[in-house]
């Protein structure tokens, strides 16, 4: 696990560094900045944090750099850096009697590291660009409340696995666009000790510059 953590840490490292080497070595890099439509699933979800809990969506944001190895004319290995909030709400009803609103918002560092494969296009002409590959999350902060009030609660666990899919566009070689989801992998949150079969789920809308 250390093991992964360091060489995480080397690709955050390489897309922040990448506007020092880009013009020497042809990568390529940018920047992106997105809103997130997040959810927690999972069969345990409805027992968390009571009986018959209703989870909801919740919307964030997600934002960074990135950095990409050309391959070929058409395929390339693209690692990213990314801020994302993550999460979800809920609106319980228990005994029919009394409404609680719980609010979970988990803060990721994330970074994603995928094949790059451009489906249509090429130059400066539009292009459809389709992406897949790992996503690997470090718990930067967490945040569980009641109604606004915030709940002593310290079982968000504090790495998360995840796989993305992405489908975008890029027009006139610099600006793009981008639609992906990110299906969680891991188990994210615990109670007493034990994992619940709790996962992330995130379809983030996100416009980004190339350069």
């Amino acid at each position: 696990m250390k093991k992964l953590a360091i060489m995480v840490i080397a690709c955050a490292a390489a897309v922040l560094c990448a506007p020092l080497r880009s013009s020497a070595t042809g990568m390529e890099f940018g920047l992106k900045l997105g809103a997130n439509i997040a959810f927690i699933h999972g069969p345990d979800v409805v027992y968390f944090p009571d009986l018959e809990s209703s989870w909801v969506l919740r919307f964030g944001l997600c934002g960074g750099g990135f950095v990409a190895l050309p391959v070929s004319k058409k395929v390339a290995i693209q690692a990213e850096a990314l801020i994302t909030t993550k999460g979800s709400k809920e609106v319980g009803d228990l005994f029919a009697s009394e409404v609680y609103n719980y609010s979970l918002m988990i803060t990721y560092l994330e970074v994603p590291v995928l094949v790059r494969f451009t489906a249509l296009g090429s130059g400066r002409s539009a292009q459809l660009v389709l992406m897949a590959g790992p996503a690997f999350a470090f718990k930067l902060h967490s945040r569980f409340t009641l109604r606004g009030e915030r709940l002593d609660f310290n079982g968000v666990r504090p790495k998360d696995l995840g796989l993305v899919l992405s489908v975008g566009s890029v027009i006139r070689s610099q600006g793009y666009t981008e639609i992906r989801y990110t299906a969680g992998l891991s188990k994210v949150i615990e109670e007493g000790g034990v994992p619940l079969n709790i996962r992330n789920g995130v379809f983030s809308v996100i416009a980004g510059y190339r350069f």
